[in-house]
């Protein structure tokens, strides 16, 4: 006799003009919370996409931490202005404030919804302790610094080409892009350490995760779990008539 099969959850499909698809294989299923993502520097990742994402997300999950990165992206708004860092700070604190209001019909959606700032991440002292670890460690292994500096340089290399990036501007631009990556590994260390799955509209970092994992310090458990990295499809069974993701 055969063994018992799995039953297959029958999931409600998606009724916005998109759909979410997964990018990788990542256990996630019976997950107590989700922790979804939310770059407010990609301002396509929101309206009819963002509503995919929380739906889909409420369907499968019985919480949800909304990570909502606004003031992360400081270190882009100096990077492309004349800002100071308060200044930007501001500046992305505002576009938060107004990408939570756009999408609020959207994050209503989500089953019993915790809406986590950047701010009040920074504000853990769980994050100044992990940052100052994560330089110590930047400065003491070879491993880690190498694959974060190559991802930066990816980075970097892509505003180049686009001409974002100037060739007196490249210093400086990759001296932000590993504050920020840095900063967003600290939050990382402790927000993902808990029982659950980290849902990631971006790439893996895997290079970067890779360097991490290998430490046996407990400090770097979080960074042992992959990412469910997700992106999205044209839904083409969306029908205008039924859906609106705005209050």
């Amino acid at each position: 006799m055969s063994g018992s099969k799995q039953t297959r959850i029958q999931y409600p499909s998606a009724t916005g003009p998109y759909k979410v698809c997964l990018k990788n294989s990542v256990p996630w299923h019976g997950a107590p919370e989700a922790r979804l993502h939310n770059s407010v520097g990609k301002s396509a990742v929101e309206g009819g996409k963002l509503f995919a994402f929380c739906e889909w997300a409420a369907e499968r999950f019985p919480h949800a931490v909304l990570v909502v990165s606004d003031t992360l992206q400081r270190f882009n708004v100096m990077r492309e202005t004349v800002a100071d860092e308060c200044l930007a700070a501001s500046m992305c604190r505002n576009s938060g404030d107004e990408r939570l209001r756009r999408n609020r019909v959207s994050i209503s959606r989500l089953r019993n919804v915790e809406i986590l700032r950047w701010d009040d991440a920074l504000a853990k002292s769980d994050t100044g302790t992990a940052l100052t670890r994560l330089v110590e460690h930047y400065d003491g292994d070879a491993d880690f610094r190498n694959a974060l500096d190559e991802w930066v340089e990816r980075f970097c290399a892509r505003l180049e080409s686009r001409g974002a990036v100037s060739a007196e501007t490249a210093k400086i631009a990759r001296d932000y892009s590993r504050a920020f990556l840095m900063e967003e590994l600290a939050v990382f260390s402790w927000l993902c350490k808990p029982a659950g799955v980290d849902v990631y509209p971006g790439t893996s970092m895997q290079e970067v995760f890779a360097a991490l994992r290998v430490q046996e310090d407990e400090f770097f458990d979080a960074f042992r779990r992959d990412r469910l990295l997700n992106d999205y499809e044209r839904n083409k069974a969306y029908s205008p008539l039924t859906f609106s993701a705005a209050a």
